[in-house]
């Protein structure tokens, strides 16, 4: 069900259920979950991750942008008078987001940038902003309360799109494939979509990436994503259900919760080293017999 209570960013963090961030600790392990949670200040937003919920206020709510989002004055703070000032400015602005006029012109610019793509734009424009949901699903055999806030929703008749931002390095298509297993963007297509799909029944629901970048040339691209995808994500997105069954288990047992199993594991090199090694052995071997 779409939870209108949940709009405000905060009170949406703060409600109990399990998240596409969750699920993504989990499928790693419940001791990287179960750090987060109980350690959250060691993971302070990054300058990457500031950018980015500016750059989404700016294009996703451009009217709540304006209203909340605030450039400080300049303002000589060494003087009686400048500290005044400027404590009479940080009171009346206590419940805005400060930032430079440096990431106004920055995002101002990723904005006519992102516009300049017409699908993009039509992508991002007459539908609903951050839109909150809840919903219980039994996933391989568990029944468990689950959430999700949308960046964008479209509707196209009976079809519903799922449309989510990503500020990124490189929007091209391979640079995106790997940011995609990277931070397991897959997940989170399944997770959202599942979730939208059980709240609209009765439509067609499908999850869209606007990759937009955060440099010169500031280019958007738009991907939308393959069934290939959503059953990658959604094999991940089981993993982490059954981590966090397991580490709830392990902790009513009193087990000592760990990021990574204490045995020694013997390593090898990825699938993908062993085949190129072997690829050039016999090419080397061929140039030599020949």
């Amino acid at each position: 069900m779409i939870r209108d209570d949940l709009r405000d960013e905060p009170t949406y963090r703060k409600y109990e259920a399990i998240s596409a961030t969750d699920l993504k600790n989990l499928s790693t392990s419940y001791g990287h979950f179960l750090h987060q949670k109980e350690n959250p200040e060691d993971y302070a937003p990054t300058i990457s991750l500031r950018y980015g919920t500016i750059c989404h206020a700016r294009i996703l709510e451009p009217e709540r942008f304006a209203e909340e989002f605030v450039v400080p004055p300049e303002i000589n703070k060494r003087t009686k008078a400048g500290k005044e000032e400027w404590a009479k400015w940080e009171d009346e602005n206590k419940d805005k987001f400060a930032i430079t006029q440096e990431e106004l012109e920055k995002v101002d610019t990723m904005f006519e940038h992102c516009f300049k793509n017409p699908k993009a734009k039509d992508l991002l424009t007459g539908g609903e902003a951050e839109t909150p949901i809840s919903w219980d699903e039994v996933v391989d055999g568990m029944n468990l309360h689950f959430k999700a806030r949308a960046d964008y929703l479209k509707s196209y008749g009976d079809t519903l799109l799922i449309v989510d931002l990503k500020t990124v390095q490189d929007a091209g298509e391979e640079a995106f494939q790997r940011s995609l297993i990277k931070w397991k963007w897959g997940l989170q297509a399944a997770h959202y979509t599942s979730g939208f799909q059980a709240t609209f029944p009765d439509k067609d629901v499908h999850f869209v990436f606007v990759a937009l970048e955060k440099n010169p040339p500031y280019g958007c691209a738009i991907y939308s994503v393959s069934n290939e995808v959503l059953g990658f994500g959604e094999h991940l997105r089981t993993i982490g259900c059954r981590n966090l069954m397991m580490g709830r288990e392990y902790a009513e047992r009193g087990d000592a919760i760990l990021p990574y199993p204490s045995d020694i594991i013997q390593i090898d090199l990825p699938l993908w080293v062993g085949r190129k090694h072997v690829y050039n052995t016999h090419r080397r071997k061929y140039a030599s017999e020949n």
